[in-house]
C-alpha cells in the first residue's frame, strides 16, 4: 500500500499590527517604503527589565500577530495497491479518487491547518 497526499495552492495570510513612532513614519524616504527592515525598525520597543522581560506585561502591546489564515485550494489523498489482495483496499482506491472524496479531504484539511 503506497499513500500520497496533494496539496495544491495554499495561500497563507497573516495579519500584524504594529504601534510606531510617528516621527520615524515621516522621516522614512520614499525609496525605502517596501524594505521591511525599515518598517521593523520603526517599532516601539516595550519597556524591559535588565533580564530582557517586559516591566509591565499589561502596558503597551507594541506589536503581535492579530490573524493566521491557511486556506489550501484542493486537498487529495490517494492510495495505491502494490500487492493487495483485499477488495476492499482496490475499493478504497476508487473512493479516494471521487470528487465528494476530493471535497472532503480539502475541507478537513482546511479545518486542521
Amino acid at each position: 500500500m503506497q499513500l500520497g497526499l496533494e496539496i495544491d495552492a495554499v495561500p497563507i495570510l497573516a495579519s500584524f499590527m504594529a504601534m510606531i513612532r510617528e516621527e520615524s513614519l515621516l522621516k522614512l524616504p520614499l525609496k525605502y517604503i517596501l524594505n521591511y527592515n525599515c518598517w521593523v525598525g520603526m517599532i516601539d520597543a516595550p519597556d524591559l527589565n535588565s533580564q530582557g522581560i517586559r516591566v509591565e506585561p499589561d502596558s503597551k502591546v507594541t506589536a503581535g500577530l492579530e490573524g493566521f489564515s491557511i486556506d489550501a485550494k484542493k486537498v487529495k489523498i490517494s492510495a495505491t495497491c502494490l500487492e493487495c489482495t483485499s477488495p476492499g483496499m482496490i475499493d478504497l482506491h476508487n473512493i479516494l479518487e471521487t470528487d465528494a472524496a476530493i471535497d472532503d479531504a480539502t475541507s478537513t484539511g482546511n479545518t486542521v491547518l
